[in-house]
């Protein structure tokens, strides 16, 4: 949204006060029960019970999680299945593809002349691709558009995923139809198993950290990743108006309450508000709202070949101020979710 400003960090979860919601509501409940626990007389000693437990789920164990999120990820991974099918049916009206959900689209090649960048050094793709999207915003509904590098050896090929109906920008050929046999993935903890071998998927939640308006760039030069997906979900109308407005009301509102209680705000989060106010100025003028979703899947020709190249790129991301989430539990749905389409967002 904003070449000023850049990209921050991921309001996939709302916060308040610098603290996410529902560790702030766990924190309420449980300070509420051990309090009243504490001050009234003959009070029930299942309150402080269930106090503390609320304390302690609210704390965060890694990876961005809190201990009730984790618990919920490791029961929705066991009661799970653990093999999982990727189904391509392919049409000269486009692609439909089925894991644990489906999507709809037609998928584009692109053109190569040298290794793609897409962090922004080549400004012709990303001007279109800009211009595209706010022709989406101009329409009701959600609009879905992925962005997909693969690399193979001393190959790199780039597919762009579009709605059906919605033409590619210059430079895009319709891909040609292949067959393709459905795909069965094998999923772990964290990593997973196909026919070709060990692969993990990761997922860049914070970009706040990256001094560079290119921060995808430094990730691209590495050798460590073999598939790297750019999701983006284009709101348009009015909707995307109203999330714009109430994200500045909701975070302005925050930085009320915290200067009044005390606290002093950082340059991180004075920052966080201008860019905020800027987006909402830039959508009520017509441009997209969009949502980023952002996915490396890193491939390993065994588990220790793996771990040590998730080790490699987490580190890298890391110095080029991005933070990448493993997604423990959660691998096979967020490989669906990094495919063309987006099926299960």
């Amino acid at each position: 949204m904003s070449e000023a400003l850049g990209l921050g960090a991921s309001d996939a979860r709302s916060r308040w006060i610098g603290v996410r919601r529902d560790q702030v509501g766990l924190v309420v409940v449980g300070t509420g029960l051990v309090g009243d626990w504490i001050i009234r007389a003959h009070a029930s000693a299942l309150e402080v019970v269930l106090g503390t437990l609320a304390l302690v789920l609210a704390v965060p164990v890694g990876d961005g999680d809190t201990l009730v999120e984790w618990l919920e990820a490791a029961l929705t991974y066991l009661v799970r299945g653990r093999w999982t099918r990727v189904r391509v049916t392919r049409a000269p009206s486009g692609v439909r593809i089925r894991a644990r959900g489906e999507a709809r689209f037609v998928d584009y090649e692109l053109d190569h002349r040298g290794r793609l960048d897409l962090s922004g050094t080549d400004d012709a793709l990303v001007a279109t691709l800009s211009v595209l999207c706010d022709g989406l915003a101009t329409s009701s509904g959600v609009h879905h558009v992925s962005l997909h590098v693969h690399a193979e050896n001393e190959a790199t090929s780039t597919v762009l995923a579009l709605p059906t109906g919605v033409s590619a920008p210059d430079g895009w050929r319709i891909r040609a139809l292949t067959p393709q046999r459905p795909q069965w993935l094998l999923e772990r903890w964290n990593y997973l198993r196909d026919a070709e071998g060990v692969l993990a998927v990761l997922r860049v939640d914070d970009f706040g950290a990256s001094s560079s308006h290119a921060p995808l760039e430094r990730l691209q030069r590495g050798a460590e990743w073999s598939q790297l997906a750019v999701h983006l979900e284009v709101l348009g109308g009015e909707r995307a108006q109203r999330l714009a407005s109430r994200a500045v009301h909701a975070t302005h509102s925050d930085a009320v309450t915290t200067s009044s209680a005390g606290f002093r705000r950082s340059a991180r989060a004075a920052l966080h508000v201008a860019r905020l106010a800027e987006r909402e100025t830039l959508v009520a003028g017509g441009r997209a709202l969009i949502r980023v979703g952002v996915y490396v899947v890193v491939r390993g020709l065994d588990l220790e070949h793996l771990r040590e190249s998730v080790t490699t790129f987490t580190r890298e991301s890391r110095a080029a101020g991005l933070r990448c989430r493993r997604g423990a539990g959660r691998q096979a749905l967020w490989y669906c979710q990094q495919l063309a389409g987006g099926p299960g967002w």
